[in-house]
């Protein structure tokens, strides 16, 4: 058994691609389905009370690592007979601990990875899921007949620039379909997909990067990430609230408290760099 924070429900050939990172070992888990060669999970599997489980739910899935030396991910489990549950929420807060902060996000500075390089390495450095935490996201849409294919830019925490990724994401891209502005200030979890060969590509099998989650992050969410860089307990910022404000919580603050509170956090994490 593996309980896990759900980061991805993207799509995958026709059905959907989970991945999680455990909240015990901090590992990324992509649960595999037997049935399915190419990493499918399948809604008769996944689904919970009817329901696809979302980004940040807390899911317990029945699991079995295999040491596999064929497959091209170190991140991959085998689903074992039960049933999945949900177990909570987490907050965007409780992931900052698991946002890498390499200076090349998925072991490359371009848009994907050789397969065969990637099958070179050692099992434990097959990695082909990553957290990032982003100030810059922002999306484009390439209008195609069979609708619009939506592609994500931004900038790392490290200074890697990720340009026109594509958005895997289904939840994320129906709010893109019916108008949304996604946040700049954003959690992206980056998936390699399989090895795809564009039409006159030269060289290895490239394995493409692709936007498979986007969490997008609202001024409560980044108080709580500053209060944690600052070295704050949540007591601590009650209490500093309370003082302040006249108020229990950073959800009961208006939104230009919000705003003034995180400045505050955000100088005091400028004046401790």
């Amino acid at each position: 058994m593996a309980t896990i924070i759900c980061l991805a429900n993207s799509w995958k050939y026709g059905e959907r691609c989970i991945a999680g990172i455990d909240i015990h070992t901090g590992q990324w888990i992509r649960p595999l389905c037997d049935r399915f060669p190419n990493g499918q999970v399948p809604t008769d599997i996944r689904l919970i009370d009817g329901d696809e489980p979302a980004l940040l739910d807390i899911l317990h899935i029945p699991l079995v690592y295999k040491v596999d030396r064929t497959r091209m991910a170190c991140e991959n489990y085998w689903i074992q007979p039960g049933t999945w549950q949900r177990m909570g929420r987490a907050e965007p807060g409780q992931l900052m601990p698991f946002c890498r902060h390499r200076s090349q996000v998925l072991h490359t500075d371009r848009k994907y990875v050789h397969e065969p390089w990637l099958r070179s390495r050692p099992i434990p450095e097959r990695r082909t899921l990553e957290l990032v935490w982003t100030h810059s996201f922002q999306v484009t849409g390439h209008v195609r007949s069979t609708g619009t294919r939506w592609k994500g830019t931004f900038s790392t925490t490290s200074g890697q620039r990720l340009v026109n990724l594509p958005i895997t994401d289904p939840i994320m891209v129906a709010k893109l379909d019916a108008g949304h502005t996604p946040s700049s200030q954003c959690l992206v979890t980056l998936s390699l997909g399989l090895p795809y060969r564009p039409a006159r590509w030269e060289g290895d099998d490239p394995c493409w990067k692709l936007v498979a989650g986007v969490i997008e992050l609202l001024t409560t969410d980044l108080i709580l990430i500053e209060m944690q860089r600052v070295g704050w307990t949540i007591p601590q910022g009650r209490s500093f609230i309370e003082q302040r404000y006249g108020k229990r919580s950073r959800q009961h603050l208006t939104i230009d408290e919000q705003q003034e509170f995180l400045h505050h956090l955000q100088t005091l994490v400028a004046i401790a760099a």
